[in-house]
């Protein structure tokens, strides 16, 4: 909203202030994602896909496939000690 008071050849604009970065980060948990996006991440073939649609998947996807296959190497790890 943007307040515009004219007199004569005088005049005034007033313009609100919006925050737009929030006051504490948002967390995305990605450590424990929601079933469909879970299913939906580990459903992609990264291999076979071509550089264009790879390039098109949102950079969260990717986070939680990744971090799904880090967690499956470190419990095999601690399984063995």
């Amino acid at each position: 909203m943007m307040l515009i008071h004219a007199m004569w050849l005088t005049s005034f604009v007033t313009l609100p202030v919006i925050e737009s970065h929030p006051e504490t980060a948002q967390s995305l948990q990605i450590d424990k994602p929601f079933p469909a996006l879970l299913d939906y991440s580990m459903s992609l073939d990264f291999e076979n896909m071509d550089v264009t649609d790879h390039g098109h998947i949102p950079y969260v996807i990717i986070l939680v496939r990744l971090l799904e296959e880090w967690k499956k190497t470190v419990s095999k790890v601690v399984d063995r000690y």
